[in-house]
């Protein structure tokens, strides 16, 4: 018989995920913001005018699920997409003005949930584990090779502009 090892970190980051996809879908289901559709909201709030590729690659998400994201958003009047006048096989990505009205209460529900997940968490132990938590990801980016965003300088921690972020 197989011991219950609860010491499995993926196993609690894969938890954690999946039921932050409920409350999220819960908090934006007024919006008719699908589960996981946010992420992609906010990418294209911080970088207006990214390319569906580009938006795969910050994302760290194959195309398909890119461009169907992006297909959902544009029916749903979130996301509007222009032909890049650089290279007019590719489109370029914004928010319409309902994608922006959504922005706040997608950060609104961000924070709430960082609530949620650092209730009872002293202060000194949530800067231990969001160091130990951006540790974990540079490693996870460093074993598949360089990281695109930091580049680019797409990553959250280089953005002073990025509501929602845990302090």
């Amino acid at each position: 018989m197989m011991q219950k090892d609860t010491r499995r970190i993926e196993k609690h980051i894969a938890m954690i995920f999946r039921v932050g996809q409920k409350y999220f879908a819960r908090q934006l289901r007024p919006w008719d913001v699908g589960a996981g559709m946010h992420p992609f909201l906010i990418e294209l709030g911080r970088t207006p005018g990214i390319s569906q590729d580009e938006l795969s690659m910050v994302m760290h998400v194959d195309k398909g699920t890119t461009a169907r994201a992006v297909k959902k958003l544009i029916e749903q009047g979130f996301v509007s997409r222009e032909v890049n006048p650089e290279d007019r096989r590719a489109y370029r990505l914004y928010l319409t003005s309902r994608g922006r009205e959504v922005i706040p209460v997608i950060f609104s529900s961000i924070s709430g949930w960082q609530d949620i997940l650092l209730n009872g968490i002293e202060p000194s132990q949530r800067e231990v584990i969001i160091e130990g938590l951006n540790r974990m990801l540079d490693n996870a980016l460093d074993f598949f090779g360089k990281d695109p965003r930091r580049e680019k300088g797409w990553l959250e921690e280089d953005r002073e502009d990025c509501p929602g972020s845990i302090k």
